[in-house]
């Protein structure tokens, strides 16, 4: 039986992933660590990339909204350690390689081959991921630098 990833993945699929599924090319992508899940307003990001490629490609599905196009990277469980590092939700996007990416875009499948894809986990050995500054996520923060890739480098302390 599917667990509720996958549950929402399936409803998601019945509605637009039949007919419009995509792939989204990135370089990396950031996720939030949250220390304290307790305390959301204090998180951690991390960056994470492929450690031996150029770039990922995430299943995604696309529609029209109010005149824009729009898509959404779906999601499945967390990998052991981007369940770690994604520790609210324990979810990471669906990252398709191979046959798999090419896969995805056939036209005409049906929802269990669909489901089949979303089956593959990415091997974690083949992922970098570290800590980058924090505030990716704020609005206040102007991140939009090559900097924000940067590993963090944590805070000196003074000796007593």
């Amino acid at each position: 039986m599917p667990d509720c990833s996958q549950w929402s993945l399936l409803l998601t699929c019945r509605k637009y992933a039949n007919h419009n599924r995509c792939l989204v090319l990135c370089t990396g992508f950031f996720e939030p660590h949250y220390p304290d899940l307790n305390n959301k307003k204090n998180y951690e990001s991390w960056y994470i990339k492929p450690l031996e490629k150029k770039f990922f490609a995430m299943g995604g599905i696309y529609s029209t909204w109010k005149g824009m196009n729009t898509f959404a990277i779906v999601t499945q469980d967390a990998s052991p350690l981007l369940g770690a590092i994604h520790n609210d939700g324990k979810r990471q996007p669906l990252i398709l390689k191979g046959d798999a990416a090419l896969s995805w875009m056939i036209p005409g499948l049906n929802e269990n081959e669909i489901m089949d894809l979303t089956y593959f986990q990415y091997p974690d050995d083949k992922l970098s991921a570290y800590r980058v500054i924090d505030g990716v996520y704020s609005n206040q923060i102007d991140t939009n630098l090559p900097q924000v890739l940067d590993p963090y480098r944590y805070p000196l302390k003074k000796a007593a």
